[in-house]
């Protein structure tokens, strides 16, 4: 069934929805209705989209599987675990992860959900904010090489930099934007850019503790 896009101000489209699909849903004007984006098309429907909602195990050692379902663009996650000290781990990636919040935790269980509506056009502003992010972090590395001293903003924009590849990474998978292919390598790329300027912010901090010991030995 085709229809005509009509203009409406000066950057909407509308178009007009067929009469007995309305009637069948109930739907008056004022009613609102469900659209999003999967690839090339657009999902129209009566009711919001169901949560994508998945339980697992979480054990020491595994809390990264919490990263990986919310790259996958699950929306809620119910965790188990065994301790507390799991839990805290749990706790700790997920404020990794832009939109994530723990709304609910029992003995031995926490309920994560996303808090935050990812929208595909905003795709751009997040890849240019990782990538400035990025360099910014490149650059701190470079001045600290020489210094070779503690810096807690390098922590702060290596953690930027992958919550916001992590967030771009959801985006393109959760959507299925298959045409952003090239996007999702350069995350990757970005990824391991700031992986591995951190990697040498550790070396110069080792290197200094020990240009340290030697001083005070001497």
């Amino acid at each position: 069934m085709r229809r005509k896009l009509v203009k409406q101000g000066d950057n909407a489209l509308t178009i007009t929805l067929p009469a007995a699909w309305t009637k069948v849903h109930q739907l008056t004007p004022g009613n609102e209705v469900d659209v999003r984006q999967e690839g090339e098309e657009l999902i129209l429907s009566s009711e919001p989209a169901a949560l994508k909602t998945k339980e697992i195990t979480i054990v020491e050692g595994t809390e990264e599987k919490i990263r990986e379902l919310y790259r996958d663009g699950y929306d809620r996650i119910v965790a188990r675990f065994s301790n507390a000290k799991t839990l805290s781990k749990i706790q700790s990636v997920v404020g990794q992860l832009y939109g994530f919040e723990t709304i609910e935790i029992t003995t031995n269980t926490c309920t994560i959900k996303s808090v935050h509506e990812e929208k595909p056009e905003e795709l751009p502003s997040h890849v240019q904010r990782m990538n400035t992010t990025a360099n910014v972090l490149e650059e701190l590395v470079q001045k600290q090489r020489k210094q070779q001293q503690e810096n807690e903003h390098i922590v702060h924009f290596r953690n930027s930099v992958m919550k916001q590849a992590d967030l771009i990474i959801r985006l393109i998978r959760k959507h299925r934007l298959i045409e952003e292919l090239s996007t999702y390598e350069h995350v990757l790329k970005t990824i391991q850019r700031a992986q591995t300027g951190y990697a040498e912010y550790q070396e110069g901090l080792k290197k200094g503790i020990k240009n340290s010991h030697r001083s005070r030995k001497a």
